[in-house]
């Protein structure tokens, strides 16, 4: 396994799969402080990659296009 691909499956593993996990359990703030950890885990892995101008940042509202009413 190339290094790489190992610290994309520990980003997968360790923080997007728990934002996933808690996005369905619909307990948002464990969605949030999730979320959270994975930017700055991903920003890290930006800086380890040489590619620090790449960086994820949060937004302080959402945009205005996206729809964040309840489906179903």
């Amino acid at each position: 396994m190339a290094p790489a691909d190992h610290h994309r499956d520990e980003i997968l593993t360790d923080n997007f799969h728990p934002v996933r996990k808690a996005v369905e359990d619909r307990d948002w703030a464990a969605s949030d402080g999730h979320f959270t950890r994975m930017v700055v885990k991903a920003n890290h892995y930006h800086d380890v990659f040489d590619k620090g101008f790449i960086q994820w940042k949060r937004p302080d509202i959402p945009p205005p296009d996206l729809d964040l009413t309840p489906r179903g």
